[in-house]
This record gives structure tokens, C-alpha cells and sequence, in this order.
């Protein structure tokens, strides 16, 4: 009683909300008073949630528009608005609405609010996290209908996750709206870790609850071992669990009916609360800790895991709060919640006629050519109440017609028809945010309200019905020079455009923007002057270019800082360089034993719009020779003869069989190669070192070029005299001279196969582009430390094509030993095709193959793995520590069974530059 009168006496001096109120809000023509009954309770209830109930008794929903978008709640004043959330609408039942009340005072019965609605023109106004302010850790209506999310209210978006959509189940028999019903057997919702729910300890949860099941279930958890706390029902009877143990109130709920439970923490006990009354209290304290949440059972290890406690009923509103609840607040909730707090007062139809509403005049709907600061004029004020007059004129210019953002707002303090869209007279937002005018060549929609001078506030007309203008404009240049298709022969070219015109009055040119790309899109432009000062014609400073298809474009400014579209791009190919053709070694070998077929296979290329090297045709096939010094003078062993012409015209090859003679061992020869492209004579003029390889690789054809996955289709010869496992790596790189598994690759990856004696590995090789553009796939071929190169020029397409680029061309690499009759092999691949040494495919052995393939793999694998221990021990029986060097040289696995271990030219080739 003592702390009963206290509270009295400090409400007394606070100050007193009105009683009374005649201002009414705004446009909106209807309201309602509703009274809160809090006659019981010996405190004032500040920043107070209730719930507003509506129904078809309540409130007339023909009245209001469809979704209650223009519901507004005040303070018993009639203007002062209060925030609110909408739970649910339903014009046709019942709508949950919940109301922050700034104050309601002890021992009242009277203190009100307003309810309004009635405005066609009102967006929807709810602030729900200003309802649920910074006390409330946790707001779930759990109302949702659909989705494994369900959402908190307040602004710490503390949502929850759902096992599934119907698990738990949404129900719409709730207590405020919706609920969520558990099985008890393996639903719940859990809540993600946030500091704002984790780190409290002085603490009150609420829930509604029904259930018929004497089980112990939770109904909230908040749980890291070994604190926490937990809100359940002990064999049915409401209990709290924290670090001090469990207080159970003793009383049973589990009797089917709808419950109001309540815990308490405020540091050192725990309260208990049934139906608006404390039922137990008890020792009890909740430490911090940052383990599971969740609604509806008890999880107790990491991720959720070891549940029990699942709660068998339905859950509504939770709600947890990070301070402690009074016993009135707690009593004042439940009367709230079940709909015995408010009395609603009767349909109140504003007093007030608005004016009018007004109708544009000038500028006339669809007028072009306006200035930038236009003048606005509409139909003079009237108003159905005759006493009435224009006290202010609110003005909005917007350049989409729904008027969410105006672009410029007026709003005068005297009654107005007329008025100039300038920085003095309103303000300029959104897009022409601190501009002094309209934007150049713009459709823009206006219109305007008028406000009377009765002594309703906010009496305002609706707003007239929009009308259209178009600005004047800021012509767009046109492009001059350089013209449209030229070819230029510099790299710092001079681009010119028209001169500068705009149709506003006073207005001057103040800069130009220029930029060129090579992608007519100017998405990553090559250059960009930025705003220059006011130029029709710019010289491109050096460096910014390069040989090849350039677009430029150009805008103007003026002088009220607002710029032109950009011109339309015209295109023009720079060329310096011409005649410039070089011959790009492929794939030859260093070191060769007697009696190998030494292969020399190059490439005839030449500089491509990019400063880059592209292949390309010669006038004639390329021609070789070979010779050597023999102290004295060269001597010819090849005189000028015609290359082979590799799968493209630009790709050529030349062999040459090195006699089984000792006389040769340590004979340096060197290789010359000639072409001659649109007249321009060129040879090989670079040394090179060539290794040899006992195989031969070459890129039949691109069968696939779309991005993001590239195909090529190869063929590996083992031109060896035994079965080896050779490793082979490809890549694609946009330059020639980038090596697989460099740093030039776009992308790269490798693989191996145990390949036969004269046998050919056909397969499918794949890599992924993830831009169209121009590239080389390139492909090597190890055998110890040498290897055969491959490579195709292709481009990358976009969209799917079925054939590869037309100027792609193949590149095989030079090889060992000749080859015997294919003996066949079967691969673990069904993808990859296996040749005889002819080239063609072997189609009867590939039907059987077809035929046989499952029962055949692991054979085939077995097979293969005795293979390889086959010519390991080969190896083993030929090595001879009289043939080691003094520089080791790998020595490889294929030697030939029928002679010895072979010399080697111990020289390399070289190549000299004429």
C-alpha cells in the first residue's frame, strides 16, 4: 500500500495529457476515440503497446482503403501521431493493430487516443520498430502463413528459422491472430546468436500458450552450457529454468485453453506470471551466454543438435524484453491481449470541408519546350464552406507521375495560383538535388493543392489532376572526325564534333567529355577525358590507344551544369603497322637419337590490330633447308624445299630422318625456314632450344568455342617403340608465347594416359572461358623433362555455334622413333578414341568396344597398370653406369629392343638469322 501511494503521488505531479481536442488530422474525414481501462492498476503505463482489435462493429471498413493504408493513430490532442503496426488486416473479419501509447495513467479510465481513417490519398504510415522500442530485445506474432522464416518486429531482426514451412505448422486459431502449432516431436524455430538477445540478464518473456499435453515442454530456450535460461511447462505446470535451478509455479495449464505466461528476471530472482497474476517467484539469475535460441523445444549442443522438450500445442506472441515488467505492465498486457482493455467510441465525420480541388492552367498538358524555370498557374481557390479562403498552396513537380519524390516542392504561406519553379521560390530534390532549374529535354508532371483558412489544420484540397510538360533542350552533338569506318594510321588521333546548342536562353557551353573504347557498349571505356573545358575538338593524348577497332563519343555541358546525351558512336581502325610478319616456332626438338625422324612444325603469323601476332596465309607454302658446318665451310643436307602443310594453311612442317651413323654424334645442324607474305620475304631469325619427345601432339579442331566451356578435340602418337604413360598438360592463353600453367593462363589443367606403341589417343579436351574474345588453345606432351606442343588459334563466342573460328589453325610437335602396326588398347574413357598409326578409326574394334566397354574397364585398368610396371623394369634392366654423363640427361623408356643404348647429338640445333 505504501509503494502503491508513492506511485499515485509521482503521477500527480506529472503533467496531464488534454481531455479534450477539436484539431483533427489533415485529409482524413473520419476518427473514432478509443478509451483504455486502467482503473485497476496503481502505476502509469509508459511507452505501452496495445493491441486494437477492429471489426465490421468497430470500425465501418467501407470507409477506409483496401489494406488500412490510411489508418493513423494520435494522442488524445488529434495531431500528435503515434506509431503503430499493422498485424493483420481484413476488411472483411477481424484486424490486429498494436499501438505505442506515450502514457497511460494509474487509476485511469479515461485516458484516450484517436483513431483516423478516411483519406484516399494516405500511404501506408506504420513504424513497427517504434511500437516495439529499444526495451524489446524480441517481438514473434508468429503469425506467418507461408515460408520457414518467421520475423521479429523489433529493429534487432532477431527472425527465425522454421524446420520446414509446416513444421511447425502455421494455425490461424491463434490468440491475437496466427500461430505456429508443434507437433512435440521434431519442430521448432530457432533464433541466429545477436548480442541484443544473448548478452542480457535482467529479462521478462511472454507467450501465449495452449496445449492439452502433460509432457514437460519449452516453450522459449535460451541456452550455452552450462547458463541460460528457459520459459516451459514442467508436466504441465508453468516453470523457469536458469543458472539457480527451476521454480515451478505450480499451476497446470495443460488443459486445451489459451494461457498468458510470463517469466521475470531481475538479477537475482525469477517471477512467475499466469494469466496476469504472479503465481511463484524464487531464487534466480541468468548469466550471458551466446548458445541456442529457439521457440518450442530445448537444444543443448553446438548447431541445434540434442533437442528434447518439444513442445506439443500452439505458440503466439512471444515477445522478450531486456528490462523488468511490473506487475501492472504484466496485468495490463494480458487485458490488452484479450480484448478487454479498450471501449471504442462512435464514427466522428470531420467538420470541415476541404477546398476544392484546383485544376492546372498553364502550362498546358503536353506543352514542349519549356524553360527551365517554368511558370506554374492553376484555377483560382474556392471552397465549399463560403467563409473559407486560400490560406497556402502546396506545389509538386515530379518527373514520374506517381509523386512519391518530387523533384521540386512549394509550399507557400499565403494563398497562391501561381508560382516560378526556381531555387528561391521551393526545393529542388532527389536528382536535381542543389540545382537552380529543371533538367534539358525532360517530361515532367505538376500539380497542386490548396489549404483553407478554417480553423481545422491541414484542411487541404486534394491535389489537382497532373499535367504534362516537356523542357526545352541540350542538343546532342554529332560526331565528326575521325569519320565513320576511316582507317587512321596514328595513335594520338584528333576527334571533333559539332558545335555546342542549347535552347535555354543564356546558356553557354562550360565542358565536353570524351571517350573511346573498343566495345561499342563503353562499358570499361579505353579513354576518358573526364570534363574538359568547353571543346568541340581534342587531340587523344599517347599511350591511350592501340592498333585496332576504336568507337568514340562526346557529350557537352552547359553552363547550368547539366550535360547532353552522349553522341552516336562512330567507329574508326587505327593500322600502324604494317608489313610486319614473323615465323613462330612450334613444337621442335633439342636433342635427337640416330635414326629419329626430326619433325620442325612453325606457325606464319603477323601483327594483328592489338600489337599482338595472329596466324595468317603466305603467298606460298613456306620453304627449308638444313645444313651444316664442317669446320670449313656449311654444307647442304636439304636443299630449298616445300613444308607440309599442317590442318590450316599457316601451320606448316618439315621432317628429316638423321642417319644411324656414329659420324654424326656431336654435328651441329641447323634448320633454315623462308615465307613471304603480301610480298614481305620473312625467315626464322631467333636460336632456340629443342628437346626431343618419343610423341607427337596435335589439336584436330576446336568442336566446341561457346563460352564458358571450351573443346578441343587431339590426338596423342606414341611414336616410341614401347607402351608409356605420358602426362599431358593444356591451357588456353590469349598470347602465343604463353607457356601451360604460366602465369598467361586463362585456364589449365592436366591429365595422363598409358598410350601404346604407333597407337593414337584421340580425346576431348575441355577448359573454361569466361569471356568471349580471340585465344590460343595450346597442349604439351611429357616424357621426362621434353616434351610436344600443340596449338589453335580460335574465338570465343557467346552465343552457341556448332563449328570453330575460321582462322583457327593447328600446330603439331616434333617426335622420336617411327612406329609399328597399332596393336589397339582399350581406354577408361568412352569419350576418347584409339587410332591405328594410318589415322583412321579401327570402326569394327570400336563396336565391339561399345559392345564389351563395361565388362572390359577393369581389365583394361589392370592391363594398364601391368604395362606401365613393364617398362619400369625395362628401364631398370638398360640403365648402365658407363652411359651416365657427366650432366645427367633423362633417358627415356622406349628404347628399342633390337640395338643397344643409341648416342646422342650432343649439340643443339641452331638457328640463325640471315
Amino acid at each position: 500500500m505504501v509503494i502503491a501511494s508513492f506511485l499515485l503521488f509521482l503521477s500527480s505531479l506529472l503533467p496531464q495529457k488534454a481531455q479534450a481536442a477539436n484539431s483533427w488530422l489533415g485529409n482524413w474525414q473520419y476518427r473514432e476515440q478509443i478509451t483504455f481501462n486502467n482503473s485497476s492498476s496503481t502505476e502509469n503505463l509508459v511507452n505501452f503497446p496495445v493491441l486494437v482489435k477492429l471489426d465490421s462493429t468497430r470500425i465501418n471498413y467501407a470507409n477506409t482503403q483496401n489494406a488500412g493504408q490510411d489508418i493513423r493513430f494520435t494522442d488524445s490532442d488529434g495531431t500528435t501521431l503515434l506509431p503503430y503496426e499493422i498485424e493483420k488486416w481484413d476488411s472483411t473479419g477481424t484486424s490486429t493493430i498494436w499501438v505505442e501509447i506515450p502514457q497511460i495513467n494509474a487509476s485511469s479510465s479515461t485516458d484516450y487516443i484517436y483513431m483516423y481513417y478516411g483519406n484516399t490519398s494516405a500511404i501506408d504510415g506504420q513504424n513497427k520498430t517504434a511500437v516495439w522500442n529499444s526495451n524489446y530485445v524480441l517481438v514473434q506474432h508468429l503469425g506467418e502463413t507461408s515460408g520457414t522464416t518467421t520475423f521479429d518486429s523489433t529493429a534487432n531482426a532477431n527472425n527465425g528459422t522454421k524446420v520446414s514451412a509446416t513444421d511447425p505448422n502455421p494455425s490461424s486459431l491463434g490468440q491475437i491472430d496466427g500461430a505456429q502449432s508443434f507437433n512435440g516431436v521434431n519442430d521448432f524455430i530457432k533464433i541466429d546468436n545477436n548480442a541484443n538477445i544473448d548478452n542480457i540478464t535482467v529479462i521478462t518473456v511472454s507467450a501465449w500458450v495452449k496445449t492439452n499435453n502433460t509432457t514437460s515442454q519449452a516453450i522459449w530456450t535460451s541456452y550455452g552450457a552450462p547458463h541460460g535460461y528457459q520459459l516451459w511447462l514442467q508436466a504441465g505446470q508453468v516453470a523457469m529454468w536458469s543458472d539457480s535451478g527451476t521454480v515451478n509455479s505450480g499451476v497446470f495449464v495443460a488443459d486445451g485453453q489459451w494461457h498468458y505466461i510470463v517469466g521475470v528476471f531481475d538479477g537475482t530472482n525469477v517471477y512467475i506470471y499466469v494469466d496476469g497474476t504472479q503465481r511463484a517467484s524464487g531464487a534466480g539469475t541468468v548469466t550471458a551466454n551466446t548458445g541456442n535460441n529457439q521457440i518450442g523445444n530445448q537444444c543443448v549442443g553446438a548447431g541445434y543438435t540434442s533437442c528434447s522438450l518439444y513442445m506439443n500445442g500452439l505458440i503466439d506472441e512471444l515477445h522478450i524484453s531486456n528490462t523488468v515488467r511490473s506487475a501492472a505492465w504484466i496485468a495490463a498486457s494480458y487485458k490488452s491481449e484479450t480484448d478487454n482493455f479498450n471501449t471504442f467510441g462512435a464514427e466522428e465525420l470531420r467538420p470541415n470541408s476541404p477546398p476544392n480541388t484546383p485544376i492546372n492552367s498553364s502550362p498546358t498538358n503536353g506543352a514542349t519546350l519549356q524553360l527551365l524555370t517554368p511558370t506554374l498557374t492553376a484555377s483560382a481557390f474556392s471552397d465549399p464552406d463560403a467563409s473559407d479562403t486560400n490560406a497556402a498552396s502546396n506545389w509538386q513537380v515530379d518527373d514520374n507521375s506517381n509523386f512519391l519524390f518530387p523533384e521540386w516542392t512549394r509550399t507557400s504561406t499565403s494563398g497562391e495560383t501561381s508560382t516560378t519553379v526556381n531555387a528561391a521560390n521551393g526545393v529542388f530534390a532527389n536528382s536535381l538535388a542543389g540545382k537552380s532549374e529543371l533538367a534539358h529535354n525532360t517530361v515532367y508532371y505538376w500539380r497542386v493543392r490548396y489549404q483553407d483558412s478554417s480553423g481545422a489544420l491541414n484542411s487541404w484540397s486534394s491535389y489537382s489532376t497532373s499535367t504534362t510538360f516537356t523542357t526545352n533542350l541540350i542538343h546532342t552533338p554529332t560526331n565528326s572526325s575521325p569519320a565513320n569506318g576511316i582507317t587512321i594510321t596514328t595513335l594520338t588521333p584528333t576527334l571533333s564534333a559539332s558545335a555546342f546548342s542549347d535552347d535555354e536562353p543564356g546558356h553557354t557551353q562550360s565542358a565536353s567529355e570524351w571517350q573511346i573504347d573498343n566495345d561499342i557498349n563503353f562499358a570499361s571505356p579505353e579513354y576518358d577525358s573526364g570534363a574538359t573545358s568547353s571543346l568541340t575538338s581534342l587531340t587523344v593524348p599517347s599511350g591511350a590507344l592501340l592498333n585496332g577497332s576504336h568507337y568514340f563519343q562526346v557529350r557537352y555541358q552547359d553552363s547550368g551544369g547539366q550535360w547532353s546525351s552522349y553522341s552516336a558512336p562512330t567507329s574508326f581502325y587505327i593500322d600502324t603497322d604494317t608489313g610486319e610478319y614473323l615465323l613462330q616456332p612450334v613444337g621442335w626438338n633439342q636433342t635427337y637419337n640416330l635414326g629419329d625422324t626430326a619433325r620442325f612444325t612453325l606457325q606464319v603469323l603477323a601483327r594483328d590490330a592489338n600489337g599482338g601476332f595472329d596466324p595468317v596465309t603466305p603467298d606460298s607454302i613456306p620453304i627449308w633447308r638444313l645444313r651444316y658446318w664442317d669446320g670449313a665451310t656449311w654444307q647442304e643436307l636439304v636443299s630449298a624445299t616445300s613444308m607440309t602443310p599442317l590442318a590450316a594453311s599457316s601451320t606448316y612442317e618439315a621432317t628429316y630422318v638423321i642417319p644411324s651413323d656414329a659420324a654424326w654424334t656431336g654435328r651441329e645442324v641447323t634448320p633454315m625456314f623462308y615465307a613471304t607474305v603480301n610480298d614481305v620475304p620473312t625467315s626464322l631469325t631467333r636460336e632456340i632450344e629443342i628437346v626431343s619427345s618419343p610423341a607427337q601432339v596435335v589439336i584436330n579442331n576446336i568442336t566446341n568455342n561457346t563460352v564458358p566451356n571450351i573443346t578441343a578435340n587431339i590426338t596423342i602418337t606414341n611414336e616410341g617403340t614401347a607402351a608409356f604413360e605420358y602426362t599431358y598438360d593444356y591451357c588456353v592463353v590469349v598470347s602465343i608465347i604463353d607457356q601451360c600453367g604460366g602465369a598467361g593462363n586463362i585456364a589449365y589443367s592436366s591429365a595422363a594416359k598409358l598410350i601404346q606403341p604407333s597407337q593414337n589417343f584421340i580425346t576431348n579436351l575441355t577448359l573454361n572461358v569466361p569471356n568471349p574474345g580471340n585465344y590460343f588453345f595450346k597442349t604439351s606432351v611429357w616424357w621426362s623433362n621434353k616434351s610436344s606442343n600443340a596449338s589453335r588459334s580460335f574465338t570465343a563466342a557467346a552465343a552457341a555455334t556448332s563449328s570453330p573460328s575460321s582462322n583457327s589453325s593447328s600446330v603439331g610437335g616434333g617426335g622420336g622413333g617411327g612406329g609399328t602396326v597399332w596393336s589397339g588398347n582399350l581406354t577408361a574413357s568412352s569419350s576418347s578414341q584409339v587410332t591405328n598409326s594410318a589415322g583412321s578409326t579401327n570402326s569394327s574394334f570400336v563396336a565391339v568396344w561399345e559392345a564389351i566397354y563395361t565388362f572390359s574397364q577393369r581389365l583394361n585398368r589392370l592391363e594398364n597398370r601391368v604395362d606401365v610396371l613393364e617398362s619400369k623394369i625395362k628401364k631398370l634392366e638398360n640403365i648402365n653406369q658407363s652411359n651416365y654423363s657427366s650432366v645427367y640427361q633423362p633417358q627415356p623408356s622406349y628404347v628399342p629392343s633390337s640395338q643397344p643404348t643409341l648416342p646422342k647429338i650432343n649439340h643443339i640445333f641452331r638457328i640463325r638469322l640471315n
